[in-house]
């Protein structure tokens, strides 16, 4: 299989959507078509501010995931909006987000916006390897919310309260 017919095959993804395949699988999938520096690059992007990127994308997807969080935390300076690596339609979002007095609906929301922003890799042209930078993190952001599901938060919960009262 070549790696126009990997990336043509690949379905669209949408934010709240089931994925089908982890992360992990398609960037051990993707090692087959792409060359060794853009495999490299791939995988040095996480959804995770506790590491340390290698890469100039690695360190520019960082550097908008630490915006976003502090964005989030109403920790930005309004007056240094001129700064941001962020659109102003993004920093909106960001400042209505904010305002929710439901964290479970800001986290989501936030994770929204993180989506969106990951697509600034792709740039437009459907064939290019950015196309994939962008797939691989928005696999890993659907991971994330694909774990704020009720049912199973209230059994891990119950499990949780069942191990206290049985010591």
């Amino acid at each position: 299989m070549s790696y126009y017919y990997f990336i043509s095959t690949l379905p669209t993804l949408y934010f709240k959507q089931d994925n089908n395949v982890s992360s992990n699988d398609f960037l051990l999938n993707s090692k087959n078509f792409l060359k060794k520096k853009h495999y490299n690059i791939m995988s040095d992007l996480k959804y995770n501010l506790e590491y340390e990127p290698l890469t100039k994308e690695g360190k520019l997807w960082q550097e908008k995931l630490k915006e976003i969080k502090l964005y989030s935390l109403n920790l930005v300076d309004r007056q240094s909006d001129s700064n941001s690596t962020l659109s102003p339609l993004i920093r909106d979002k960001l400042k209505n987000i904010v305002s929710s007095s439901n964290p479970l609906e800001r986290e989501v929301g936030i994770m929204n916006i993180e989506f969106e922003v990951a697509r600034d890799f792709s740039k437009l042209n459907q064939f290019k390897v950015g196309n994939l930078y962008t797939y691989y993190l928005q696999l890993q952001i659907l991971e994330r919310y694909n774990m704020f599901n009720k049912t199973k938060g209230l059994q891990v919960f119950k499990s949780i309260v069942s191990n206290v009262e049985s010591t």
